[in-house]
């Protein structure tokens, strides 16, 4: 059931539409009906997001859980929508197989049944019976990860073979609200993929939701942060927003990260003194006009974010954490 966000301070609402829309864009990509199967960590944030009906409109003949296994479907399409976990690549990779080998069994059953002569399911030949239907063939697999894919699950896929059998896109699924206070970027494994594997695709699809949030309430007017992905996180989205500037100047982003220490404006000189909570002009990360020597204008009026808080979960995994009152208390 969808949380009610008409108390949301930011517009929470259209972040959700978003999600959905990405939802079902990427299933009307593929034609025809379709097998939905999902991974069984994301089914909550699809089924918050989608109704079945609006689902069934969409292309989606029925519903399956990705625990290994066959799928058994008539449908032409199948759709994977799944997380970017490492761990769930062997259980898909078990399904793709297992639809290839179902269909090479069902050809074979119909080879036994009526020859291999294709005339005779071709309705242009002489000698077309349309008594005999045509062989099945392998239903088109399409994975969605959502919100993106990484290094880490396309090199397990490379590895285990089904690389090349897949089509492969990505679900911009960036925010998900759970409450009118409290969003998420579903992006369970990225301290792991991150702090273990190296893998810094977390890093520009946490900036990317950022981005976006902002690109819907305003540029925040200062951001600060702590930690190395922190300043990483920062970079990237100051990088998006250069970017999204410079292709609609319309946006007019008035403000732009930064003090003269470093391109992205994040203080990482002194560690220990720069927890993020110092209102400082030395901390955290501050705004700078775009051009030298014109003076700070007033932040926009559009805008619904005054702080934005990023912080690294290497430097400080508890506080983040926190429950007191929604985040009030560690604000």
């Amino acid at each position: 059931m969808a949380v009610d966000l008409s108390d949301a301070v930011i517009d929470l609402e259209s972040a959700r539409s978003t999600a959905r829309d990405a939802i079902l864009s990427a299933l009307d990509a593929r034609p025809g009906r379709k097998a939905l199967v999902m991974d069984p960590l994301f089914a909550p944030t699809l089924t918050s997001l989608c109704t079945m009906s609006e689902l069934t409109e969409h292309g989606v003949d029925r519903l399956y859980q990705l625990e290994g296994g066959s799928v058994e479907t008539e449908c032409d399409e199948i759709v994977f929508m799944v997380k970017p976990r490492v761990a769930l690549m062997a259980a898909l990779n078990e399904t793709v197989r297992g639809v290839i080998l179902d269909n090479e069994l069902d050809r074979a059953e119909h080879r036994e049944q009526h020859g291999d002569d294709p005339a005779l399911w071709d309705p242009r030949s002489e000698t077309y019976d349309p008594d005999v239907p045509p062989p099945p063939r392998v239903p088109n697999m399409t994975v969605c990860f959502a919100p993106a894919s990484t290094d880490a699950c396309e090199g397990e896929l490379r590895r285990l073979g089904v690389h090349d059998l897949l089509i492969r896109r990505e679900c911009a699924v960036d925010l998900v609200p759970l409450e009118p206070d409290v969003f998420v970027a579903d992006c369970d494994e990225a301290w792991r993929d991150l702090a273990l594997a190296g893998d810094v695709s977390c890093v520009k699809q946490c900036a990317r939701a950022l981005h976006a949030l902002q690109r819907r309430c305003g540029w925040a007017t200062v951001v600060k942060g702590k930690g190395h992905a922190a300043k990483e996180i920062a970079e990237a989205m100051e990088r998006m927003r250069r970017e999204a500037f410079a292709s609609d100047p319309a946006l007019n982003p008035s403000l732009f990260p930064g003090d003269g220490r470093d391109s992205s404006g994040y203080d990482s000189s002194d560690d220990e003194a720069n927890d993020g909570t110092n209102d400082g002009d030395r901390r955290g990360l501050r705004f700078r006009p775009a051009h030298p020597g014109v003076e700070d204008p007033a932040p926009p009026a559009s805008s619904s974010i005054d702080v934005l808080l990023i912080i690294d979960r290497d430097v400080d995994p508890v506080t983040p954490l926190c429950t007191q009152l929604t985040y009030e208390g560690f604000v």
